[in-house]
């Protein structure tokens, strides 16, 4: 009889559970001045943990959604996951952070649509709206925090002991933001490829190498083809991918990598590569590289981002900056213009802005993005409010990032320093650059992490993270190596003995040692 009764107790539990998940939709309350709603609840499961799944509304306009694990699961933590892009999605069905994991080991999750109600047509929903703007620059993070704090304290009967944001590109900026604007939401926050600085990233720096990789916006004819950029690529490895002491297709130094695109220009003598195999590249192909590495400077000469494209990044060109399909737009050439005409400016300029039409030397160009750049704006360096109420932020960046130049986060970092001073920042932040990783992830480098068991290491303790063990995955998920990450400016390189897949085998190397 003892095992009918363990099963009538199970059968009542998870009644109960469904039960109180199901009566969440009678509940309301505001976040801040916005009133949010419950619009739907059910139970769910992930592998052998049952969750509360919540769709909501705040504001009647920002979207959100939670999972709730089994009271006897949740571990009182609420972790918060950031969006990608402009957003419009719900990024529980698409993010980089293993967010099953995280449930069956019980953390309360929410995310936010950020307030755009669709994800077509990149920034085409926020014409003309400066609430979207507002919403997606910062608000529905906030909003989120607040009104999933209010439900999960509802539904558990006690508040989360500690909350968290993971981020990633746009999330990243996210999980910025929120330590800059409202420090009190999160206790920690992770930025990977954080593009916290959305005007530099897109009016300047993705418009700069849209632009450049193109040489017209009647055809789209490509100044640079996939053949050169592998042909760029390849004297690239051929130069600089022992630098790190082990020749493994990952650009471990490429800051260090001095390539002389002019040495790889077809000769008055030979043709190009299509017709002969002869492996040289167009001049025109070389100035649009030489554009892309260097990134946005004005007439004047005037650096207008803190860095381009890093060499190695080539192969990451293709279908991005170079359009994948002839007669068409690159992506990057899409986005930048949606960016331009849709976001960057207010009031919207009466007719839509391309790379091309777009003057990156206009000296009123700062003054004319100001206004929305305020709104996303996550590069601000004097975080002490963060560091005093006890907060850490670890970020990442991938040195083969195509999106988001690897210059950003090393500015931000810098410029973290030089405010706070570095023990300052020290106490309270960790930077790792990632060689060979695209954005956020992909290419040959370690791209896999444990983000949120850092985070939750260093807030809770006090375990501040020094070397980080990442792998390498193969498509099926199996590790195929490991690395080790090092706090900037150091990344590994190869020790010359031992295993080159075991991460045991490298050592600190200064990767922008001349």
């Amino acid at each position: 009889m003892r095992p009918l009764r363990l099963l009538t107790s199970i059968c009542f539990a998870s009644t109960a559970f469904s039960s109180a998940c199901k009566n969440l939709t009678s509940l309301s309350g505001t976040a801040d001045l916005d009133t949010w709603l419950i619009t739907s609840s059910d139970t769910s499961s992930v592998g052998n943990t049952t969750y509360c799944d919540v769709a909501a509304k705040v504001g009647g306009r920002i979207r959100a959604w939670f999972r709730f694990p089994d009271a006897d699961v949740w571990n009182g933590r609420y972790v918060q996951i950031g969006c990608g892009g402009a957003c419009g999605y719900n990024p529980f069905t698409k993010t980089y952070f293993a967010i099953d994991d995280a449930l069956q080991a019980g953390y309360a999750l929410g995310t936010t649509d950020m307030g755009v109600p669709r994800s077509t047509g990149n920034f085409g929903p926020m014409h003309n709206d400066l609430q979207m703007r507002t919403d997606w620059g910062y608000l529905a993070t906030h909003l989120t925090a607040v009104m999933g704090k209010q439900v999960l304290a509802s539904y558990y009967g006690s508040e989360a002991l500690f909350s968290y944001h993971l981020g990633s590109s746009t999330g990243g900026r996210q999980s910025l933001v929120e330590a800059q604007r409202y420090p009190e939401d999160f206790n920690g926050v992770f930025a990977i490829a954080p593009a916290y600085n959305e005007t530099g990233v897109t009016t300047y720096s993705i418009t700069w190498s849209a632009r450049a990789a193109l040489l017209d916006e009647t055809n789209f004819t490509p100044a640079i083809t996939d053949v050169e950029a592998d042909i760029i690529h390849d004297a690239v490895l051929g130069l600089c991918d022992g630098l790190d002491g082990l020749e493994d297709g990952i650009v471990s130094f490429p800051r260090l990598c001095r390539l002389n695109l002019d040495r790889l220009v077809c000769s008055a003598n030979s043709t190009q590569h299509a017709t002969t195999g002869t492996k040289c590249i167009s001049s025109t192909a070389a100035e649009a590289a030489k554009k892309i590495y260097s990134g946005p400077t004005s007439l004047t000469g005037v650096k207008q981002v803190p860095e381009g494209l890093l060499p190695g990044s080539e192969m990451a060109w293709k279908g991005t900056y170079i359009p994948s399909t002839v007669g068409q737009p690159s992506t990057w050439y899409n986005f930048a213009t949606s960016f331009l005409s849709f976001y960057a400016f207010w009031p919207d300029p009466a007719s839509p802005l391309t790379p091309f039409s777009i003057n990156l030397s206009d000296p009123e160009l700062l003054r004319k993005t100001s206004k929305t750049e305020n709104l996303e704006y996550g590069g601000v360096a004097d975080m002490d409010k963060y560091r005093i109420l006890g907060g850490k932020i670890i970020l990442t960046q991938g040195l083969q990032d195509i999106a988001v130049a690897p210059g950003f986060a090393r500015d931000l970092w810098e410029r973290v320093g030089a405010a706070m001073g570095p023990s300052g920042r020290d106490d309270f932040m960790r930077f790792y650059e990632l060689p060979g990783v695209n954005h956020v992830s992909g290419g040959p480098g370690v791209d896999q992490y444990d983000a949120l068991g850092l985070l939750v290491d260093w807030v809770e303790n006090d375990i501040a993270p020094e070397v980080v063990v990442a792998s390498h995955e193969d498509a099926a998920g199996n590790v195929e190596f490991t690395r080790p990450l090092y706090r900037y400016p150091f990344v590994a390189g190869y020790s010359g003995t031992g295993n080159v897949a075991d991460w045991r085998s490298f050592v600190p190397v200064n990767g922008e040692a001349p």
